[in-house]
């Protein structure tokens, strides 16, 4: 039995071994005993129906001790499994191209190629033990990895099989295929099935429905998605991109084109098996695709550590507990599965944390607040992701941010969020000519954005294209005349279409100057461009602190404060380790309850009326009176 097999038979008897007496993924803290035979590594399957994302981990030894621990996610089949191609054939249609994947070849789901497809290349996959009975796998589209300069070949995903050999039929449009090797993606070991919510999918245009796992796949936390498989309607052709958020943008993992199909069967995305926060886009030909059903297969987790000695050992699970993060599991044929016994409740959960104690609020007044809610206790940690109306409201380094409680601040960390924000959508802008061979379409920026960054999305409909774009934006002047322009370079804009995926290019967003962005387009001799959308995607950021007990306000907007500075360099790391309850903001008030609010227009006017007429009334009665005209006396 190879490594993999044993993995997996040691995660499916753990999720087995709980049958019916197992706990429900809940909250509540327990403790299971571990029985361990030998000295060495130690591994324990955390199936997600009995360990809730928000719980944390320690392992007591037989003297009560701590043993560091570590959370692993088990591989997703390991690296692509490559295949000879072993006969390529001419056919009236094209041409027909044999895979082996050689004998007793584990099960495998994709067929990666090593060319970069231009176009639209739709191809039929049969599979067979013996080349000679043939049955169909899919009839789909080939689609690319990654995008731009990270594209680096096509792949096909199909339902999972065992067969030794592939037959491809490769169309004779797509020109002939000169292959000698692909790869195969090998099927997850003990991956989970997770049934997600029809809601997760929400139409986003005419054509375009956005699919938004973010809330969906919170109650799986750090599980790392291996693919998500969707039947969509038959007898329609559907495009779409999958990206994964990282570092405040969203990087592209895959796009492509389905082709219709007869029926309404599943189809399957590869998702890189990573923790990300996945967003995947689905583009209709005159409507927006809507999924009837959708899923995902998420690795399974295992908690490693590495015992002195044989004994009787202590699993206890908390949501107070570290959780450290998901790291790839690395191959161990010597590793110990062990499956824990029967859990038993905690009689204490572990202490809240420590809530430093915060100086009294500046005596300034702050432009807004907002109240702060969530359903956290006294000394849990507390994530609050800061909005866009927050970042447009407060300076772009955040310093006049404070949360108040009481009279006091609340001391907090500031973590930058790896899912972007849109911040401002066009729909439709025209290109307008200027100068030979040049057009230009001016972005105007919504009020209150505030600080600009991130990347900005230009789509235009799927058709062949070449050109060179570029960003401007008038500069900002400190004295007498006009400042230069700020521009990024140049940057081609390459489309090899797969209808009815729109083409598309990520551009760097200015971060600096004033007024609209002014998109400008190299078009040579060619016609500008019929209409471009574009999206601007922004970087959030988020406030990471010990909830002090309610009621708590987040003020922002005061020129005459600095960047605090909080003792709370001693609870960091275990603030950051614990897992964090989220927290929201309810409606924004004008200033706060300790500085008073900036006056409205027009009782400013009305105050400086009213001392206008005191100035008036206070000069008449300094002023000397002029003396009584006197009446000429009678004659």
């Amino acid at each position: 039995m190879s490594r993999r097999d044993r993995l997996a038979a040691a995660v499916l008897a753990a999720a087995l071994a709980g049958g019916a007496g197992a706990q429900p993924a809940a909250e509540a803290p327990l403790a299971r005993p571990l029985v361990v035979p030998r000295a060495g590594s130690v591994r324990i399957a955390l199936p997600a129906s009995q360990y809730a994302p928000s719980l944390g981990f320690e392992v007591l030894g037989p003297d009560g001790g701590k043993l560091p621990v570590r959370l692993l996610a088990l591989d997703a089949g390991g690296a692509p499994r490559r295949a000879r191609v072993v006969a390529v054939t001419q056919t009236p249609q094209g041409w027909s191209v044999i895979v082996d994947a050689g004998p007793s070849s584990p099960p495998h789901q994709g067929l990666r190629l090593p060319l970069a497809a231009g176009g639209l290349a739709e191809v039929e996959l049969a599979a067979s033990n013996d080349r000679s009975a043939w049955t169909p796998l899919a009839s789909a589209t080939l689609f690319r990895l990654g995008a731009g300069e990270e594209l680096q070949g096509s792949a096909l995903a199909y339902p999972a099989t065992d067969a030794r050999y592939l037959r491809l039929s490769w169309p004779a449009a797509a020109k002939f295929p000169h292959l000698r090797e692909v790869e195969l993606d090998s099927v997850a070991t003990a991956a989970e099935e997770v049934a997600l919510p029809a809601k997760s999918c929400v139409a986003d245009g005419a054509r375009r429905t956005t699919c938004d796992f973010a809330s969906a796949l919170d109650a799986l936390g750090d599980r790392a998605v291996e693919s998500l498989q969707l039947v969509l309607p038959a007898g329609r052709a559907i495009g779409w991109r999958l990206r994964a958020a990282t570092d405040g943008r969203w990087q592209m993992l895959g796009e492509g084109s389905w082709a219709p199909l007869a029926t309404a069967l599943p189809r399957r995305l590869p998702a890189g098996g990573s923790g990300a926060t996945l967003r995947l886009e689905l583009w209709g030909e005159t409507d927006a695709p809507a999924p009837s059903e959708l899923s995902a297969r998420v690795l399974p987790l295992a908690l490693a550590f590495d015992v002195p000695a044989a004994g009787n050992y202590e699993l206890r699970s908390a949501p107070g507990l570290p959780r450290p993060p998901a790291e790839a599991a690395a191959a161990n044929d010597d590793a110990q599965w062990i499956v824990p016994g029967e859990a038993r409740q905690l009689a204490e959960a572990l202490p809240p944390l420590a809530v430093p104690a915060g100086g009294a609020l500046p005596r300034v007044a702050f432009a807004r607040h907002w109240p702060v809610r969530t359903q956290a206790h006294p000394g849990d940690a507390v994530r609050l992701t800061l909005p866009g109306v927050v970042e447009a409201a407060a300076r772009s380094d955040l310093a006049d941010l404070r949360l108040a409680r009481e009279g006091r601040q609340v001391p907090y960390l500031v973590d930058e969020v790896a899912v972007p924000e849109r911040a401002a959508a066009w729909d439709r802008v025209v290109p307008r000519p200027r100068g030979q061979g040049t057009s230009v379409a001016e972005l105007p920026l919504p009020a209150g954005l505030g600080r600009l960054e991130g990347e900005l999305l230009l789509r235009v409909p799927p058709r062949p294209l070449q050109r060179d774009v570029r960003l401007v934006r008038q500069g900002v002047t400190d004295g007498v005349g006009d400042a230069p322009e700020l521009a990024t370079p140049w940057r081609e804009w390459r489309c090899e279409p797969l209808p009815p995926l729109p083409c598309e290019l990520a551009l760097p967003a200015l971060s600096g100057g004033r007024g609209p962005l002014r998109l400008e387009i190299a078009d040579g001799d060619n016609a500008p461009l019929a209409e471009i959308a574009a999206e601007l995607w922004q970087p959030r950021r988020a406030l990471l602190f010990p909830w002090p007990g309610g009621p708590v306000a987040l003020l922002a907007g005061s020129p005459r404060v600095g960047a605090p500075s909080y003792e709370l360099a001693a609870v960091a790391a275990e603030l950051r380790a614990r897992p964090a309850r989220s927290a929201r903001l309810g409606p924004a008030a004008e200033g706060w309850e300790g500085a008073p609010a900036r006056w409205p227009r027009w009782a400013v006017l009305a105050s400086l009326g009213l001392a206008a007429a005191v100035l008036l009334l206070l000069l008449a009665r300094a002023l000397p009176r002029m003396p009584e005209s006197q009446p000429p006396p009678r004659s």
